[in-house]
């Protein structure tokens, strides 16, 4: 029996001094990574490792610095907004600690694309529009775009708004400052359109002969009307006709001369008169209106038609008395003594001049002239 309890002894002691040999403790503890760059909103594991392997309890806990800044739970770390954390792991058992500096930033956003509102679009000169430019994504990081012309004297263009400057066509590009992504709008510019308000003419009225013409100008308001095409007619082509405002008397008459416009059909008229190509005789006199002559002396009389330029100077004369004178082509000759009148007649017109001769008789003959001799003075026979 004490044989018995005396094994029993034994044994507890050994039980005992088992017990004790097998209890390990931590003795440290560390992290996969001592640094940490995280991204708001990405993840990653932070793996703790307890010395030694065979720790009786290799419990840990986790900790954040700045859970604003980023949070753990279990090792696994999230990044919460821009700026840096310390997460530090503790063991349960001796708390032995590890540290991670994390640090977290924004997620760059790059730039992938830019559109416009329009890929083309027709302006009239001095028009504006504004184009609008889209950057894609539109959280991209930088959103910054130029804008440029291929050819600033057909339209030009300011943080997108167009300027029509004239006609032509240009091609309008923007361009990404990350990236240089572009997009381009064709441009189309048409000249501007000035419609005609009215049309003059530089002659209300005018004379002119037959065969001989006269130039009207028309006048198209505003002069700076785009279309200033215009038309002519008359209203009496045997009158008179018109070509480019050049109005040519055709026959004697009166014809109304016609411009109109080609854009709106304003009109305005000259009334024309055409006039016979003959110019009238309007008078005739002659250089003497009585001479005295003796039995067979001649005197030449001189016939002056008025107007100078007369289309018909033609005459006649005619003694009233050819027993006492006789006349022809203006020769008066002195027959027999008396009185009688000489008279030259136009053919246009039937204008007449008179001269009164008085034929006395004499012993004397010659001829008589008025070559030098002033009426009323004294004159030599030859």
């Amino acid at each position: 029996m004490k044989r018995i309890l005396s094994l029993f002894a034994v044994l507890s002691v050994l039980a005992a001094c088992s017990k004790t040999a097998k209890e390990v403790h931590v003795t440290g503890v560390s992290l996969n990574q001592r640094t940490l760059a995280l991204y708001i909103g990405d993840k990653a594991d932070l793996v703790a490792t307890v010395t030694p392997e065979d720790a009786d309890d290799p419990s840990v806990s986790w900790k954040s610095s700045d859970v604003e800044v980023a949070t753990v739970s279990d090792g696994h770390v999230t990044g919460v907004s821009v700026g840096t954390a310390v997460i530090t792991v503790t063991t349960k058992d001796g708390g032995k600690t590890a540290t991670c500096a994390v640090s977290v930033t924004k997620k760059p956003v790059p730039v992938v694309g830019i559109s416009l509102n329009k890929t083309s679009t027709v302006l009239t000169e001095g028009d504006t529009e504004q184009l609008t430019a889209t950057i894609d994504p539109e959280n991209a990081d930088n959103p910054n775009y130029s804008w440029s012309t291929s050819n600033a004297n057909v339209v030009t263009v300011v943080d997108g708004l167009l300027t029509a400057i004239a006609k032509g066509n240009a091609t309008i590009t923007v361009t990404t400052e990350e990236g240089a992504k572009t997009a381009t709008c064709t441009v189309t510019v048409n000249e501007k359109v000035y419609a005609v308000t009215g049309v003059s003419l530089d002659q209300s009225s005018a004379t002119i002969k037959e065969g001989a013409n006269v130039t009207l100008t028309a006048t198209i308001t505003p002069a700076n009307a785009t279309n200033k095409n215009v038309s002519w007619t008359s209203s009496n082509e045997a009158v008179a006709t018109v070509a480019n405002g050049v109005v040519t008397g055709v026959s004697v008459g009166t014809a109304v001369i016609t411009v109109t416009t080609e854009d709106g059909g304003m009109t305005a008229s000259c009334t024309v008169t055409v006039e016979s190509a003959t110019i009238a005789v309007t008078g005739v006199s002659l250089n003497k209106t009585s001479i005295d002559l003796s039995l067979g002396q001649n005197f030449t009389l001189v016939a002056t038609i008025a107007p100078v330029d007369a289309t018909n100077k033609a005459v006649s004369w005619e003694s009233s008395n050819t027993d006492v004178a006789t006349v022809e082509n203006g020769v008066v000759t002195a027959v027999a003594e008396g009185t009688a009148i000489i008279t030259v007649t136009t053919a246009d017109g039937g204008k007449t001049a008179t001269c009164t001769v008085n034929v006395k008789d004499g012993s004397f003959g010659g001829t008589f002239t008025n070559e030098g001799y002033t009426e009323g003075e004294p004159f030599t026979w030859n």
